[in-house]
């Protein structure tokens, strides 16, 4: 009747029983066998080939990384080498424009006697 009460409240039997904790019951003789099993179960050569598989994803995740990030940088470098390059041909476009149109106020106000001829004809 004792070991029932004890049982009853949760206590651990002198045997090794089980403790009552709610719904659940727990036996530590349980819990000794499962642990053996899992050694019985365990293998090194699992676990090992596990980890190596796991360090392989992430060198793929590392290697994926880099090779994106470097043709992110390639792109980048072109997209920027193009736009100098286009910025460079509209500032000679407009430095041209400008001149032609400078060359011919220049040649309407000598047309129109406003400044005097030069023996410097530009063409």
């Amino acid at each position: 009747m004792i070991a029932v009460s004890r049982l009853a409240r949760g206590i651990r039997s002198p045997s090794g029983g089980f403790l009552n904790m709610g719904r659940l019951n727990f036996s530590w003789d349980r819990c000794k066998q499962s642990f053996e099993e899992f050694k019985e179960r365990w293998s090194w050569y699992r676990f090992f080939m596990v980890r190596e598989k796991i360090y392989d994803y992430i060198m793929y995740a590392f290697v994926g990384f880099a090779i994106g990030g470097s043709a992110l940088s390639a792109f980048e470098s072109l997209r920027m080498q193009r736009n100098s390059i286009q910025r460079m041909w509209n500032g000679y476009v407009r430095k041209e424009r400008e001149r032609a149109e400078l060359m011919d106020i220049i040649k309407q106000a000598r047309a129109a006697g406003l400044i005097e001829q030069t023996d410097n004809q530009m063409h």
